[in-house]
């Protein structure tokens, strides 16, 4: 079954910030988990000693804010939430060993794409692929891309159950 963009309630923007606030952020979070109301959740950077800041906000107002940001500082992060649907994703990382650079990763990626298009079809029944996206956070050390598909599965759980079937089904 195919879910569609969860609903989000609007909702003041509330950042948390210092050492450990995850176990602020999921107190917080918990009466609408429980709810199943969605508040999305991002982070970001505060230094280089990665300290990091923790937003919750609806969609509108932080993309509004995201877009007022300048280009330079505009490195946010979603943080994917227990129990509520989530896109389904790849996040492919490789390190880089100057000895030994024989992995392609556009041909990884080709693989993983015509593997994901064929079990989608098999289990969700759908005609057309859902659109996909492409980042790359590649650096000196390694080679990254997240793929991101438009297409809300149940939760994080469905997810990586999909994976595991789309890699089972590579190597049959």
């Amino acid at each position: 079954m195919h879910y569609d963009f969860p609903a989000c309630i609007q909702h003041p923007r509330r950042v948390f910030s210092g050492s450990t606030p995850s176990s602020q952020v999921k107190l917080y979070l918990q009466p609408y988990h429980l709810t199943k109301k969605t508040l999305p959740l991002f982070s970001y950077d505060v230094n280089k000693s990665n300290a990091k800041a923790w937003i919750i906000d609806g969609w509108e107002s932080f993309i509004e804010s995201y877009h007022s940001t300048k280009s330079n500082r505009r490195v946010y992060y979603e943080i994917i939430q227990d129990g509520i649907p989530t896109k389904l994703f790849y996040d492919i990382d490789y390190k880089i060993d100057a000895d030994n650079d024989i992995f392609d990763m556009n041909e990884c990626i080709k693989i993983i794409k015509k593997y994901t298009d064929i079990c989608l079809k098999k289990h969700f029944n759908v005609d057309t692929v859902p659109e996909m996206i492409e980042l790359d956070s590649s650096s000196s050390t390694k080679k990254s891309r997240h793929l991101v598909y438009q297409f809300f599965m149940k939760n994080c759980a469905q997810v990586g159950y999909f994976v595991h079937d789309v890699v089972d089904s590579m190597t049959k």
